[in-house]
């Protein structure tokens, strides 16, 4: 068909009026947002054709109108049979009409202390326009969006859902569903009106090109208090001072990429008296990732400016974070916006990939990209931004396989590649392995081909010499923590490594550290569990394989069993009996007579031992006199915790002394004393909590709420203590026994009126060490150095006493090394040497060392087998190995440094740190390892060894930064190690 030009004019203004009429119908009949959900490329409406360079901004600030009320559960009063259901979850919560004005922003908060899985939790929202309702649409929640907990702004910050614009209508109302039918504590709407502001046509104001600083200049140190005033001429850097210098040390061997211009905040109106006024916190920058707004699809140009005041003012207003959780944004028209202030050359700490903002950037598409494609201006965007971004850490655009904390990830990812989520949208999501390629090939069109030169005569090779440390030291952003890579993780696994030499035969091994044996809160569930005076997890009850429990009535004495379901839930109870009333001390004792089923032993109204022999039916047989005078504290079933094939009990004796005491069938063995100080022990649980087969105690301290885990030995006894935790501090009628149905034991125990259980993580302290390929019986220090050489293995490095060398030894990834390669000399007057990570921000790990008068040097690797020229470190300078938020003071003696007989260090954690660290043992400590985030906290710690006994201790590092936690032992056996590193 041919259409002359006149009727093809007319025809588009038919097509024009017709969109117009569907337009103006969806919107009457009240549809919620203003998203288009047809999964094929964004068109856009019938709008003039798109130029990337230009957009109506906003000429001054504007503050957003935010409205946060709360509201309260539903009627539950009826019957619970009758209460409203969907997915297996109940309605919890409905809130009250509230107003809307402007192009209305919803989103729904709660305290942060209820932490639901995106599985637990669902919201709803809808929207009354022209007088009428809209049908219900899902709010999306995901629970990985969000600031770092080691953040002030994660600490501080409540949970809630993403932002979801609504656009101009009258009124909203939001539900919540959850999987107790419980709202989430202190719930808030929060509705806002982003206001309007004066427009004006501008270019973006950012240009990019103008900021990147080469590698020969100094770079400005922040100042204490940036202006909180927005800059009258909108710039990338923050308003009042120069950026930290964080990323810009401008070592990258890759030249940078073509710029990409950005609309700064200013443009969209940002007030920045809204966010927080301090100094913004700065990482580096190991990878990127695409999220998505889950916002409006059809949204003009116009309106961009406001959306982004919206998401600006529910992440300050309403969920508590310092600024604006993305570092970018990108429109439907490939228009890139400023977003977290702090320079946008800056590696600035975002709120937007829980467990890597301090290590990523995000731009995130303004949008809802799981229904619709994203145009390839969306695209373009991307592969610009994130080409230019990247090529600034010398990374490669198409790089598959970058360490990045505790995993390998791509260079560009998206974010549900490090969460559970659907973020960016599954349209979006299948585009990134695009955005990968046309990001390498701009990249590749930058990269300058250097000029051949004459090929010199062969020389000797001369012996290295240090080149002369600069007089003033080069200006270095203090890091977080946890930006900083993980270097020691020797063979793979997330966890550090530690080397060791064993001082016998000088055998290098790779001791592996497993994460730290710990407590996981599986189930916490509501009821009338507060009432009842024994709560026994004896196991299987009712022959259906799975954990029961046996519960009695405080006040009525009648007993029953609750029929366990295998992930910690009962249902409705059974075999209701007042027979019981007369035992005191009920508790588990396995299969005590060997006949197959679950068994239960009690104190009779004579103070005789009792078994209670189980039938498999959710009954008992006739009580059996097991211990006719019964002279002791209450009885704990343990298990075979003595290896003979039949269950055993302890208890604690008057004397305080705890006894074992071997089941024999239908009585009980001569008592022996454990090695346990019972002083402060309310509760005894027995079990195999560490999941190595053998049972093991845990004791429970009522007067400090702690408990402590002695693993059994499988011959009657128990190795040293782990712990101590504060797993069940605020429990009572505390009991161990197996309900979810793993490998390991539960803890099981009441608080308030909730029955809680939790059970073992898994998690093995250290595991059987390497051996390695190497034997160095003289060398005087090990140092983990992490990748040094960039291959994805961590390396070793050595050094003599005092030596003037250091050599590298390049690891395989398997406890394996590589021949020894000359790393660099110059370090004779340096006594002390210690791998911090990568302090310099370019991608390669780095070493600092102590000179004779108190001063640091940073020795930074190069990403092969060496050094780049040395230079004197700032009074302030974070490193991988220091605790919390320390920092290295120049002007302290050498006694402020934690310092191990090795030659080995932790730079200075405050004005009391040595002594924090003297505290935590009677004896000193002879190594003193700063391994990184040993306990999976994301803080950094450090292993320790005890000069007197040999053991390991963990000392934790605390998110405060402040200070040290009290120790925990990690392992025996290491006194017949001399080194460690």
């Amino acid at each position: 068909m041919h259409f002359s030009k006149t009727r093809y004019v007319t025809f588009c203004q038919q097509l024009l009026v017709t969109a117009c009429v569907l337009a103006t119908a969806v919107a009457a009949a009240g549809v919620v947002n203003l998203d288009i959900v047809a999964p094929t490329p964004d068109a856009g409406s019938m709008e003039p054709a798109v130029t990337v360079g230009d957009a109506y901004v906003n000429t001054a600030p504007v503050t957003p109108k935010v409205r946060q009320v709360a509201f309260h559960g539903v009627d539950r009063s009826r019957p619970k049979k009758e209460q409203p259901t969907r997915d297996g979850l109940r309605l919890a919560v409905v809130s009250p009409a509230e107003k809307a004005t402007g192009l209305a922003t919803v989103g729904v908060t709660w305290n942060q202390a209820d932490q639901l899985s995106e599985a637990q939790l669902q919201v709803d929202v809808r929207t009354r326009k022209n007088g009428r309702w809209s049908t219900w649409t899902a709010l999306e929640y995901h629970d990985d969006h969000g600031p770092d907990p080691s953040e002030a702004e994660g600490r501080r910050e409540r949970a809630g859902t993403e932002p979801s614009v609504v656009g101009h209508v009258q009124s909203v109302q939001v539900r919540a569903w959850t999987a107790s039918g419980r709202e989430p504590r202190d719930i808030k709407l929060a509705v806002i009106d982003p206001g309007e502001g004066r427009l004006k046509h501008e270019a973006p104001a950012i240009d990019t090109a103008t900021l990147d600083q080469p590698a020969t200049q100094p770079i400005a140190q922040p100042s204490a208090q940036p202006s909180a005033q927005p800059s009258a001429q909108p710039s990338a850097q923050p308003s009042g001072s120069a950026a930290p210098a964080s990323g810009d040390l401008a070592l990258s061997a890759m030249a940078v990429s073509p710029k990409p211009r950005i609309f700064s905040r200013a443009q969209w109106g940002a007030n920045e008296k809204l966010r927080e006024q301090s100094a913004p916190s700065y990482g580096t920058i190991k990878t990127g990732f695409v999220h998505h707004t889950v916002n409006a699809n059809n949204y003009s140009r116009d309106d961009v400016p406001k959306l982004l005041r919206s998401i600006y003012a529910y992440h300050v207003e309403a969920r508590g974070w310092r600024d604006i959780g993305y570092n970018f944004l990108v429109d439907r028209f490939g228009r890139i916006w400023e977003g977290r202030w702090g320079g946008v050359n800056k590696a600035v700490v975002g709120a937007h990939t829980l467990g890597y903002n301090e290590v990523g950037f995000a731009m995130s598409a303004i949008g809802n990209f799981e229904e619709v494609q994203p145009r390839q201006a969306v695209l373009d965007a991307y592969a610009e931004l994130f080409a230019w971004k990247l090529s600034k850490y010398d990374i490669r655009a198409d790089a598959s396989k970058l360490w990045v904390k505790d995993r390998y990830l791509q260079a560009i990812n998206g974010h549900r590649d490090v969460g559970q989520t659907a973020c960016p949208g599954r349209y979006l999501y299948a585009q990134i392995p695009k955005i990968r390629q046309m990001a390498a090939k701009i990249q590749r069109g930058t990269t300058s081909t250097p000029k051949p030169t004459p090929k010199p005569t062969p020389k000797p090779t001369p012996t290295p010499r240090p080149p002369t440390v600069p007089p003033v030291g080069r200006p270095i952003t203090p890091q977080s923590a946890s930006a900083l890579p993980a270097r020691s993780d020797v063979l793979g696994s997330k966890w550090p490594d530690l080397f060791v030499r064993d001082k016998a035969t000088g055998r290098i091994f790779v001791v592996p550290t497993a994460g730290q044996f710990g407590f996981t809160r599986k189930v916490l569930t509501s009821g009338a569990w507060a009432s009842y005076d024994a709560i026994v997890a004896p196991g299987d009850l009712n022959g259906d394989g799975k954990g029961d429990l046996f519960v009695r009535n405080r006040r009525t004495h009648v007993a029953m069993v609750l029929p366990g379901n295998g992930s910690g839930r009962f249902r409705l109870p059974i075999r209701r009996s007042a027979a019981y009333a007369g035992y005191t001390w009920l508790t588990a004792a396995g299969d005590f007579n060997k006949d197959g089923n679950a068994d239960l032993v009690a104190r009779d109204a004579r103070k005789r031992l009792v078994l209670l022999a189980g039938t498999g039916k959710a009954t008992f047989r006739s009580p059996v006199v097991i211990a006719a005078t019964w002279n002791y504290h209450r009885p704990y079933g343990v298990g075979d915790f003595d290896r003979d094939g039949r269950p055993d009990l302890v208890a604690n004796s008057q004397a305080g002394t705890l006894r074992l005491f071997p089941g024999r069938r239908t009585s009980l063995g001569t008592p022996r004393v454990l090695p346990v100080s019972m002083t402060g022990v309310d509760a005894v649980l027995g079990g195999d909590f560490t999941a190595d087969k053998l049972p093991d105690l845990v004791l429970r301290h009522g007067d400090t709420g702690t408990i402590e885990v002695l693993p059994g030995t499988g011959t009657g006894s128990v190795s040293h203590a782990l712990g101590p935790f504060r797993s069940l501090r605020d429990w009572h009628a505390v009991s161990g026994g197996q309900l979810i149905g793993n490998a390991r034991a539960d803890a099981i125990g009441v608080v308030g009126d909730k029955l809680a259980i939790i059970t073992g993580n898994g998690r093995t302290n250290v595991s059987a060490p390497v051996t390695s390929n190497l034997t160095r019986p003289t060398t005087g220090r090990l140092m983990n150095v992490g990748d040094w050489n960039g291959d994805g293995h961590a390396d070793l490095a050595t050094r003599a006493h005092g030596g003037n060398g250091i050599w590298l030894w390049r690891g395989n990834g398997a406890g394996r090394f590589k021949s020894q390669v000359l790393l660099g000399t110059g370090f004779a007057k340096f006594r002390r040497i210690a791998p911090v990570g990568d302090v310099t921000t370019d991608g390669h790990p780095d070493l600092v060392g102590k000179e004779p008068g108190g001063m640091m040097t940073i020795f930074p690797g190069n990403g092969r087998t060496g050094l780049k020229p040395r230079f004197r470190a700032p009074t302030r300078l974070r490193a991988f190995n220091q605790i919390g938020a320390a920092l290295w003071n120049a002007t302290r003696a050498p006694a402020s440094l934690l310092v191990s007989a090795d030659g080995s260090y932790v730079p200075y954690a405050g004005a009391d740190a040595a002594a924090a660290l003297a505290k935590t043992a009677d004896t000193s400590y002879d190594w003193v390892v700063g391994a990184g985030d040993v306990d999976g906290n994301r803080v950094p710690d450090l292993l320790a060894r005890e000069r007197s006994t040999g053991y390991l201790w963990l000392v934790p590092g605390t998110r405060s930064g402040t200070g040290l936690g009290a120790r925990r032992f990690v392992a025996a056996g290491f006194a017949k190690y001399d080194l460690g590193g």
